[in-house]
């Protein structure tokens, strides 16, 4: 008959190993359980009292055309820094063939 020898707390490692399963099944059956709970619950909650849409306001002709001036500027600012950035980033990892 042959036996095998086991290292030093071979068992305990297992057992540690098939551990974590048995507590993942436990964890997901009860929050399985509890989800007709929260739906029943969010069923009889009502409706946000602000629930009316807000109102917008009407801009001027030149007020329409200042913003989007204003709106175009900082986009274009945006663009040339991240154009610099790029630029500088590349010229950082490439030096040339």
């Amino acid at each position: 008959m042959v036996t095998a020898v086991m290292p030093y707390g071979a068992a305990s490692v297992r057992a540690i190993r098939h551990a974590p399963k048995g507590r993942l099944m436990a964890i997901t059956a009860a929050c399985l359980m509890l989800l007709p709970i929260g739906a029943a619950s969010a069923q009889n909650r009502a409706a946000p009292e602000s629930a009316a849409p807000a109102a917008t306001r009407t801009y001027t002709p030149e007020e329409s055309k200042k913003l989007g001036d204003d709106a175009r500027r900082r986009a274009q600012e945006r663009e040339r820094v991240w154009d610099r950035n790029m630029k500088d980033l590349g010229a950082s990892i490439c030096k040339g063939c």
